[in-house]
């Protein structure tokens, strides 16, 4: 009787060994599911940070080179302010003679060189005489 008691405590002590077991696997298995979808979710969240960075800096980017585009014209603008005021004042023949005035073609390279690179300007654009 004695023999049969110990043998159930013993078997009962088996299965919940068993079952203590099966649930730490489980929680085994369950942290590692848990921590690959926290690993998925960082990566997704990297990537959406690094493509909202790209799109900031095209955007970033694009303002820099229309305020560029912004400060080109401007500038002439300026410059046909002050042919006009000249211009008005002593006649367009005064200002500059038309023989030595360089042609569009003749003009593009020197600009390109001096400025920052920039966007083209169109070639039917007088030339700017005090820039050199």
């Amino acid at each position: 009787d004695d023999e049969r008691r110990q043998e159930e405590e013993l078997t009962k002590e088996r299965e919940a060994a068993q079952a203590r077991l099966r649930a730490l696997e489980e929680q085994v298995k369950q942290g590692k599911v848990k921590k690959e979808e926290e690993k998925r979710r960082k990566q997704a969240a990297q990537r959406e940070a690094n493509q909202k960075e790209s799109r900031l800096a095209a955007q970033r980017a694009e303002l820099e080179a229309a305020r560029q585009r912004e400060r080109q014209l401007q500038l002439q603008l300026e410059n046909l302010g002050d042919n006009d005021s000249s211009s008005d004042d002593e006649g367009p023949q005064d200002v500059t003679p038309q023989e030595s005035t360089p042609t569009a073609s003749q003009e593009l390279p020197r600009k390109m060189s001096s400025p920052p690179p920039a966007p083209l300007m169109p070639s039917a654009a007088p030339p700017i005489p005090h820039q050199m």
